[in-house]
């Protein structure tokens, strides 16, 4: 089993050829996270490489959707079970 510790790591793999995230402007990058279709072929063939190598992939989406909401949106709105006192 392989694993990936931070899902941003495998974005890359859905970027048109030759884009560099580090270098694009924010609104080169958002343009380019907004195009990625994950029913495409590419996507699937992606997906079927990490389940045929049996890849975990850490969870960091949640950690990343957290931090980056909109500052005047309650994150409880995005995530209902955030609201739940511990």
């Amino acid at each position: 089993m392989d694993q990936i510790n931070h899902a941003y790591y495998i974005l890359s793999l859905y970027f048109p050829a030759g884009f560099n995230y580090g270098k694009a402007e924010p609104q080169e990058r958002l343009k380019v996270l907004e195009s990625i279709d994950v029913n495409s072929a590419k996507s699937r063939e992606v997906t079927d490489f990490f389940k045929q190598h049996r890849t975990v992939i850490d969870p960091t989406l949640a950690l990343s959707e957290m931090l980056s909401h909109p500052s005047d949106q309650a994150y409880s709105e995005i995530e209902p079970g955030a609201a739940r006192p511990v």
